[in-house]
């Protein structure tokens, strides 16, 4: 731990776990290096979650989704989504089938972690979606890709600006690092994805890396 020094920089976590000898974990793991996470707050249920996000203003929300509450944690990700649009949100679970993986992302998870994921992994989770990345476990990734392996009768065509702002948003990019990638300007960039959103109906990056592998508009291997 960091004997109680902060880094005023750091990224803010709101942790949401029912587990206290899991969050003790993770709060020691996100702390112990550096001070670049800082957890905010820990509350072992979605009561009153809301209220003291508009408070605390977290940079990144770390949900714990257990088979026990799924229903209520998964509507949770949309109500948030609702209210603050722009608060990234990391889903960890034991849960790997396919309806709950895509319920969380359709509401608007940025990112999607199984509970075997390492330390480092989390820490660079938190950090990348922190910044408005997606990170998705490899096994939650290729569930993901095998459902999208048809693609959909209507014909879904993006410009060439589009499919490269595709294929770096599934990096995990920032704004700022696609504009550096393309030499246009982060508002340039803020202004295309609004279009792309608005164009292709989501509301998430995640979802648009998500639009953009079923309609074949880029595909992995163009991030070699």
């Amino acid at each position: 731990m960091n004997d109680g020094v902060k880094n005023h920089n750091a990224i803010k976590v709101f942790i949401i776990d029912d587990n206290a000898i899991e969050t003790m974990c993770i709060r020691e793991i996100l702390e112990g290096d550096g001070n670049l996470l800082e957890v905010v707050e820990i509350l072992p249920t979605t009561v009153g979650a809301l209220a003291m996000i508009t408070s605390l203003k977290p940079n990144v929300i770390l949900l714990q989704v257990s088979f026990t509450d799924e229903a209520n944690t998964l509507d949770f990700i949309r109500l948030t989504k609702t209210q603050f649009p722009d608060l990234p949100l990391v889903v960890i679970t034991s849960d790997n089938s396919i309806e709950t993986i895509l319920t969380a992302l359709k509401n608007g998870a940025s990112s999607y972690l199984l509970n075997s994921t390492v330390p480092t992994e989390l820490k660079d989770a938190l950090e990348k979606t922190s910044q408005h990345g997606s990170v998705l476990s490899p096994e939650v990734a290729q569930k993901v890709l095998s459902t999208l392996n048809t693609p959909s009768a209507t014909l879904i065509v993006a410009s060439d600006r589009e499919k490269a702002i595709f294929r770096l948003i599934s990096k995990g990019l920032s704004n700022k690092d696609i504009g550096h990638k393309l030499f246009i300007s982060t508002r340039t960039v803020e202004a295309h994805l609004d279009r792309m959103f608005s164009r292709f109906d989501v509301s998430t990056r995640t979802q648009a890396v998500l639009h953009g592998l079923k309609h074949q508009l880029f595909t992995l291997a163009d991030n070699s």
